[in-house]
């Protein structure tokens, strides 16, 4: 977004209003919040501080949700900090060009499982099978949807930034390749982890946060200063697979076998679209990204729908 029409009016400089224009967007959002809740409440819905026990039994039981909230920001911003404090502005604006399109599926995946969030709630209490299936239906969609975007930036990362950037950014194609596959592990990683939430065991998501975070400031920290932003990208692709890693194994006992067989399915029409892309590597980058995905899905499909078809169609039943 172009903010130059804010520099100097009112005497303040764009930096200054950029910030205070967002919480004012923020602002208003959460209020325009209240009015379809005051229609399901029949009011306006108003901010009360509960009793001194009550907050204590809340903390007990939100506190790691808000340590790992926290802890979280941390780890997607982490990157970029160091990058601007051990490399140069311009190392840091190639950086944060190629991480803030890719940054977009963190966005997504987290939408999604806030979306998700309450059946998968339900059925991790009241149905565990259905929760296990479900849950494999939903990550097994979501990696066959992130697979073929994560091999797409890195065939075509190069020439995508140059067409979005007009070649202001020359760096940024390399970061951007690395990138595709480091945020697309981010995303699977916080869809594993915010799925503990709905097992309520959302304490066992902290440590991995932790080790992941402190794995990015030691990579970043090491390879900046001899690789520069590239170092940057490497650095948290090393702490996004060891996340992704070590949520894979704390949640190995939801898995079922349709998952791998669909994953594994997906792999052909991996191949099949990275052939074809690289074939028509002459052509513009927009249409090699819609016929490399046209391809993907129409080999993809397939195992996509018959994983679809062992969804639970039986409603939750809950206890009186």
């Amino acid at each position: 977004m172009d903010w130059s029409a804010t520099d100097g009016a009112g005497g303040h400089d764009a930096q200054r209003w950029v910030p205070a224009i967002f919480l004012l967007a923020s602002i208003i959002s959460n209020l325009t919040v209240n009015i379809p809740l005051a229609r399901w409440f029949g009011r306006f819905v108003h901010p009360r501080l509960p009793g001194w026990s009550e907050c204590r039994r809340r903390w007990v039981q939100t506190s790691s949700i808000g340590a790992n909230t926290v802890i979280l920001r941390v780890l997607f911003n982490i990157d970029l900090m160091l990058l601007g404090i051990l490399a140069s502005p311009e190392a840091a604006g190639n950086y944060a060009a190629a991480a803030k399109i890719m940054f977009v599926l963190v966005i997504a995946v987290e939408v999604l499982w806030a979306a998700l969030l309450p059946r998968l709630s339900r059925l991790a209490r009241y149905a565990r099978d259905d929760f296990r299936t479900t849950f494999n239906l939903f990550f097994a969609t979501v990696t066959a949807l992130l697979l073929p975007i994560a091999l797409g930036g890195w065939l075509v990362g190069d020439d995508l930034i140059d067409f979005l950037y007009r070649s202001q950014f020359t760096e940024a194609g390399p970061v951007f390749r690395v990138l595709a596959f480091s945020y697309a592990m981010l995303a699977l990683g916080t869809f594993l982890g915010n799925t503990l939430l709905a097992e309520d065991r959302q304490a066992w998501y902290l440590l991995p946060l932790v080790i992941s975070s402190l794995a990015a400031v030691v990579a970043v920290r090491l390879l900046v200063p001899v690789h520069g932003s590239l170092g940057a990208s490497w650095g948290i692709f090393t702490a996004h697979a060891l996340l992704l890693l070590i949520l894979l194994v704390i949640n190995a006992r939801n898995f079922n076998r349709q998952t791998i067989e669909t994953l594994l399915g997906v792999l052909p029409a991996l191949a099949a679209m990275a052939w074809v892309v690289s074939v028509i590597g002459h052509w513009h980058v927009l249409l090699r990204i819609a016929v490399g995905g046209g391809v993907y899905l129409a080999l993809a499909i397939y195992p996509l729908l018959r994983l679809r078809r062992l969804s639970p169609t039986k409603p939750i039943v809950q206890p009186e």
